[in-house]
């Protein structure tokens, strides 16, 4: 499967001149037939996957499986050229990195949060210390364009390379936040 996109002109639309537009070349063989990607279950998603579409489902028994305990609807995370085919009950995002949503790492997982729950993302950061390379989690932040969301939560503490852009929480509420969501019993 190829996405692919292309540009539909509206009457109203002529700010931009005509010239600019080619007509899409079609095959004299069989046209392709265009067809839109319908994700309503998170088994659909699966089976996407499985298929080799570059999807990724962040749901909460990962972000509590991460050390931070917490319930809301799955998120569908999805390459641009992709989720713009996507039809689906879930709430998308796009994301700029291919290989990020097809094996997401820790660090992604962290990025993916930053768009859900910035706390989340502060947490499941602050509780996998010890696995999260900053570097790599830089690389992200920057390439989703999250430093303001990342700001919010003073990631600056577990990446320091990271500028500020934005107001931050202040600590004190941020520490007692941290605390008031610990994971309590075996994690599963």
């Amino acid at each position: 499967m190829i996405p692919t996109v292309s540009f539909v002109r509206s009457p109203s639309e002529r700010a931009v001149p005509r010239r600019l537009f080619l007509p899409e070349v079609r095959p004299f063989h069989r046209p392709p037939q265009r067809t839109r990607l319908r994700l309503d279950h998170p088994e659909d998603v699966e089976e996407a996957r499985r298929a080799g579409l570059p999807l990724y489902l962040l749901r909460p028994e990962t972000v509590t499986m991460l050390g931070y305990p917490m319930a809301f609807p799955p998120v569908l995370f999805a390459t641009e050229p992709t989720r713009s085919g996507i039809d689906s009950t879930f709430r998308s995002v796009a994301m700029v990195s291919d290989e990020a949503v097809r094996n997401p790492r820790l660090e992604d997982v962290i990025v993916m949060l930053l768009h859900v729950d910035e706390l989340a993302a502060r947490a499941v950061a602050e509780r996998n210390r010890e696995d999260v390379h900053p570097a790599y989690l830089l690389k992200r932040i920057l390439q989703e364009d999250c430093e303001r969301a990342a700001t919010l939560v003073r990631l600056q503490d577990l990446v320091p390379a990271l500028a500020k852009v934005g107001r931050a929480l202040p600590k004190a509420a941020l520490t007692r936040q941290m605390r008031k969501n610990r994971p309590r019993g075996v994690i599963p």
